[in-house]
């Protein structure tokens, strides 16, 4: 028997929260999956998060036998639709044991709903925008995510094939082993003939200044990301929450920006991968020995280049290598083992080679579903 109860009080939100404990306990215990903090989902979900300014949302969890065995959230971006007009509407924060009646009742109970709401498209999992989380792991289940970066059973994909689904996009993470990287030579030569051209210089950001910095940073990330797939402007409310956020973790010598006399053109920005640690603490919960945990463990040994864009009339100049080439010394100076490129939207060209001239492999392949019932289905 499967039933599906909507989340509707503030106070239910915990028992949809828990949901992956109990699909991970219901698999005997994945040891590459990373426990999310439950306070960061809550925060998330929390109706006064600057996301939920514009937009809307549904939970479901759903039941088998009366035990919880998955949960979705519909998803009603409507910056997403006044940005591309495309009728889509979104799902994520999906969690599911291996049944197709499970799954396909969450699917079923989200796309009603965005029905209703008018969309012509569903599009998933996108928790809640493409600014956080999103994708399916489709390859390289056999180690853990790196940070913000998400991890499932490979029974996913065939679940949400059976439910009607095609590709939409799919996502690569590059990892790249540090000591195979060789700035010298070539990539050296290459880099100082750009700097001399174009007169480049790049500079780490300052803790001093970090509302500066994010602000250059949020006007560089939404003037270079126009046009990738499913992106929208991030407002600043939205990103100054997302950046209060990541001011908690970042290394100021691994944000840089690069200008020319002055005037930024491109960033570039690499962060501790905490979910060596994260991957401790197993009840998703700081206290009271999860915080003791994050703050006495060592140093993570890898990183993650998250964020990195350049102003359009700048991204056939060849201005990207000199920020990759000075983070990734900067990296290999701090004394970090691999960094992972993560995600890269397989149709962009630049990021890709970029990655692959790094000496970067795919690792991991992240794919975003779609349905259409309209139109455009």
């Amino acid at each position: 028997m499967i039933h599906l109860e909507r989340i509707q009080a503030p106070g239910e939100l915990n028992r949809f929260i828990d949901v992956p404990w109990h699909v991970d306990r219901a698999l005997g215990g994945d040891p590459h999956w990373v426990p999310p903090l439950r306070v960061a989902v809550k925060a998330a979900l929390d109706p006064k998060h600057p996301f939920w300014n514009e937009n809307r949302r549904e939970l479901w969890i759903a039941y088998q036998d009366g035990r919880p065995a998955g949960r979705i959230a519909a998803i009603l971006n409507r910056e997403h639709l006044a940005h591309w007009n495309d009728g889509a509407g979104f799902w994520g924060f999906f969690e599911t044991i291996d049944s197709p009646e499970v799954s396909g009742a969450l699917l079923s109970a989200a796309e009603d709903w965005l029905r209703g709401q008018g969309c012509r498209v569903s599009v998933g999992p996108v928790s809640p925008s493409p600014h956080y989380e999103m994708g399916i792991l489709t390859a390289g289940f056999d180690t853990p995510p790196h940070l913000m970066l998400t991890h499932n059973p490979p029974y996913y994909p065939s679940l949400i094939a059976a439910a009607g689904y095609e590709k939409a996009v799919d996502l690569y993470a590059y990892l790249i082993p540090m000591n195979a990287v060789h700035l010298e030579g070539k990539i050296a030569r290459v880099s100082q003939v750009l700097a001399d051209r174009w007169g480049i210089t790049i500079r780490a950001t300052e803790r001093k200044q970090f509302a500066r910095d994010a602000a250059i940073i949020r006007h560089l990330y939404n003037s270079s990301m126009q046009g990738q797939w499913g992106f929208t402007p991030l407002g600043e409310t939205e990103f100054a929450a997302f950046a209060a956020d990541l001011q908690r973790i970042v290394d100021p010598d691994l944000a840089l920006i690069a200008e020319r006399q002055g005037e930024p053109v491109g960033f570039v920005l690499a962060l501790p991968n905490l979910n060596e640690v994260l991957i401790r603490i197993r009840n998703g919960r700081l206290f009271p020995f999860g915080l003791f945990r994050l703050l006495w463990h060592r140093r993570p040994r890898s990183v993650r280049v998250i964020l990195a864009g350049l102003l359009p009339e700048w991204q056939q100049r060849g201005a990207g290598s000199l920020l990759y080439s000075e983070i990734t010394r900067r990296i290999q100076a701090k004394g970090y083992a691999t960094a992972e490129m993560s995600w890269v939207l397989e149709d962009n060209l630049l990021m890709n080679r970029a990655a692959r001239l790094l000496g970067g492999n795919v690792h991991k392949t992240y794919r975003v579903y779609r349905r259409g019932w309209g139109r455009d289905g």
